[in-house]
């Protein structure tokens, strides 16, 4: 008897991750879920996700850190990736540059990592955008070096 339990028991651990991983092919595209998202995030270029990045930093510069490092422009903008983990997931797009800081009479270039997400506005509408400033990261949110707001 203990060992035909032994057995199911063991039948059922090696049959779990086999259901899940079949379960997951048949889950809908987010899009067409019951309360669903659009599907649509601007480009890694998008001077809107741009100037959300910069106006954000800035004010958690100034008002956070009292630190006069603001960002006065980006170059080498380019998309990590798109939906990395599938349809059935939030979509997201995922993004790094390099940006020029101004501050502390110089001006640096550090990497910026940044995720656009469906569906993260005010209030869940629209885009919402996550960012991290490559050694700026004071508080370590996305630590080790950003790597958090990477795939």
């Amino acid at each position: 008897m203990r060992r035909r339990m032994l057995v199911l028991a063991v039948a059922a651990a090696c049959a779990a991750p086999l259901a899940a991983s079949a379960q997951s092919r048949l889950a809908p595209p987010a899009e067409q879920r019951e309360i669903g998202w659009r599907g649509a995030v601007p480009a890694c270029d998008d001077a809107r996700v741009l100037a959300e990045i910069a106006a954000r930093f800035t004010r958690r510069e100034g008002g956070f850190w009292k630190s006069p490092l603001h960002i006065s422009g980006y170059e080498k903008i380019r998309e990590v990736a798109l939906r990395p983990w599938g349809a059935s997931y939030i979509p997201r797009r995922f993004c790094t540059a390099s940006a020029h800081l101004d501050g502390h009479g110089r001006t640096q270039r550090r990497r910026v990592d940044y995720v656009i997400l469906d569906g993260m506005g005010p209030i869940g509408l629209g885009w919402g955008v996550q960012y991290c400033v490559s050694g700026v990261e004071r508080h370590l949110h996305a630590a080790p070096d950003c790597r958090m707001k990477r795939p």
